[in-house]
């Protein structure tokens, strides 16, 4: 399970001398779960109850707020407004809801709703109001337990041409304070959220280290606790520690401030001979070192210097406890692939000359590349008539498409094992793409841009020899359509048993079994007639198309269409939008360099 609202923590403070030991501190605490309008949290309220525990031990005077209002947020921050004029520190920690709106860092209280039309929030609270609150004490803690993504992947308000209208918090800044971020995971990406009732992986490393170190450093603390998450996550969830105007030195308890707790090193340097021998050998096995057994200690650091490099870390040439996690885990994803050719030398399984597939036959390029089916040549129409259900003007006109020629489509959407083996082979932009939680493996892959699938392509090219590309959107349509002409492949109604979609009937009662709120392993539904899974539902999948308001002029031998190229056209629908979304009549737009979780896209090719 993802938290939508756990993944940044900032502290901001208006000093950086040591706290002294006599001065009043008081703390704020506030947990969002129970959301009347967006997603609902399961784990910011027990992750604020047991950070009150904590702080309540250590001699804060704790106020604490749970589910609140806009109103009564607003009367919580003001009473703390008056409680922190006579205190040496004030504190505040906020988990719940967080976005940008507008260019405006705002917190969602229980009932905050969104305004899709105009994208805009009702009943929201600026960030700003938060951090006023606290203004008046000496020294001032923010903790921020928000996610800096957007609590829906997509505005509700969805059209051709739609796009998100808000996201998550930008960056933070404080004119006249020492300030210290501490990311749960990278920006823009999804913080773990942990078990139902239980705490987040980075909740529960803080509140394990504030209690095993309460006498060193807050910046020491969240520096431990990063290290931990990011050991723990194998490196999945990799969190981010910076400082502006000077690092705070302020401590849980204030006695005895900065001493004790472990040596913290810049990043733990591994010194185990075992260890060093473990990574030689995993560098050669990913072949980023020769013989591991040869080379000093300057071939080492290069080789782990390409490794970050590929892997997206950043590339000091240091063996820490973090690099080690995620080389071990590097090495479990690849041990099971084959041994795969180099660029340019012959591909298992291809001769000579080109291969000939019939149509309806399934077969793969490589090894490592998709499963492809082959769809006949044909005529169909495109686009709906105003008649259908869920019908949208950008599906009009209908119009005849002809497809003069058998044509290769990948059997399932792209999946995160077959972006892995592009990347591990130095292809697809070094881009590793986060899973939001969910798992990869045989998930379709997301978090990946028009561009990004582009670049996937360059390498599958590169491999195969062959000239996969995206399909055209007419290309998908017909695709999609497996020979019928109903609203979906099966039928005038699509069924949860079908495809992953949202079938709850009415927003906000989710009912059981009907709306999954991730996406799924792909083959998990039946195939339509054209043995093609998940054309319906589970992540929409980027075509060639440019974006165009309507089918008017469109081209009728489904090659793609020029238009609005800074925008590309999806389809297919996905796991968080309703069935009229998965309609193969229905087209979307996003900016080509969207990364979103509910966006992914599968491969084609011409049959030689």
């Amino acid at each position: 399970m993802v938290r939508i609202a756990a993944a940044a923590l900032v502290l901001l403070l208006s000093a950086w001398a040591p706290v002294a030991a006599e001065g009043k501190r008081v703390a704020l605490i506030v947990g969002m779960g129970e959301y009347q309008h967006l997603s609902s949290l399961t784990n910011p309220v027990p992750d604020a109850k047991a950070i009150a525990a904590e702080l309540r031990d250590h001699g804060f005077e704790v106020s604490e707020n749970y589910n609140l209002t806009r109103a009564d947020l607003l009367d919580a921050l003001e009473a703390f407004k008056r409680q922190a004029a006579g205190a040496e520190v004030a504190l505040i920690y906020y988990a719940g809801h967080g976005m940008e709106v507008e260019g405006k860092n705002v917190i969602a209280p229980v009932d905050m709703e969104i305004e899709c039309a105009n994208k805009t929030t009702l009943r929201s609270v600026e960030l700003d109001q938060l951090f006023a609150s606290a203004s008046a004490a000496p020294q001032q803690v923010v903790l921020l337990d928000a996610c800096r993504n957007n609590p829906f992947p997509q505005c509700p308000t969805r059209g051709a041409n739609s796009g998100s209208g808000f996201r998550g918090f930008s960056r933070l800044t404080e004119e006249d304070r020492a300030l210290l971020i501490a990311n749960a995971t990278l920006s823009g990406q999804l913080a773990a959220d942990g078990d139902a009732g239980s705490h987040s992986p980075f909740a529960k490393s803080l509140l394990k280290n504030l209690e095993e170190h309460p006498h060193i450093y807050l910046r020491d603390v969240l520096e431990l606790t990063a290290q931990e998450v990011r050991v723990a996550s194998q490196g999945a969830q990799v969190p981010e520690i910076t400082t502006r105007g000077g690092s705070p030195r302020v401590c849980l308890d204030p006695t005895g401030c900065g001493q004790g707790g472990p040596a913290l090193t810049p990043q733990g340097a591994v010194e185990d001979p075992a260890a060093i021998s473990e990574t030689r050998a995993i560098l050669q096995q990913l072949g980023f070192m020769g013989d591991a057994s040869r080379g000093g200690d300057n071939a080492l650091e290069d080789a782990i210097k390409r490794f970050q490099a590929k892997a997206g870390l950043a590339p000091d040439g240091q063996l820490t406890p973090t690099l080690l996690a995620v080389l071990r885990a590097t090495k479990t994803q690849v041990a099971a692939l084959p041994v795969t050719p180099k660029p340019g030398g012959p591909v298992p399984g291809i001769g000579g000359g080109p291969l000939e597939h019939e149509v309806g036959s399934t077969f793969k390029d490589c090894e490592t590349c998709p499963d492809m089916v082959v769809m006949p040549a044909g005529r169909f129409l495109m686009g709906a008539s105003k008649a259908e259900k869920g019908h949208q003007p950008a599906e009009e006109p209908q119009h005849e498409v002809t497809v003069a020629a058998p044509l290769a489509i990948s059997k399932y959407e792209v999946t995160f094992d077959e972006w892995e083996a592009c990347a591990l082979e130095g292809g697809c932009a070094n881009h590793r793409p986060q899973d939001s939680g969910w798992g990869r493996g045989r998930r379709p892959v997301i978090y990946v841009s028009y561009d990004d699938a582009k670049a996937y392509l360059d390498w599958l090219r590169q491999k195969s020899g062959k000239a996969y590309r995206l399909p055209s959107e007419a290309e998908w349509e017909f695709a999609a359509r497996g020979g019928t002409s109903t609203p979906f492949a099966a039928g005038e109604t699509l069924a949860p048993t079908q495809a992953n979609f949202d079938a709850s009937s009415l927003p906000g009662s989710r009912k059981p079994g009907t709306y999954q709120g991730t996406t799924v392993e792909v083959g998990s539904f039946p195939p339509n007639p054209y043995g093609l899974h998940d054309m319906e539902g589970n992540v929409f999948e980027w075509v060639e198309d440019c974006a165009n308001k309507n089918h008017a002029g469109a081209p009728v031998d489904a090659s793609p269409r020029g238009g609005d190229c800074q925008r590309r056209v999806t389809k297919g629908g996905a796991w968080y939008y309703e069935a009229e979304f998965a309609r193969p009549s229905a087209r979307m737009s996003f900016p080509k360099g969207s990364r979103l979780n509910v966006i992914g896209f599968r491969v084609a090719r011409t049959v030689e």
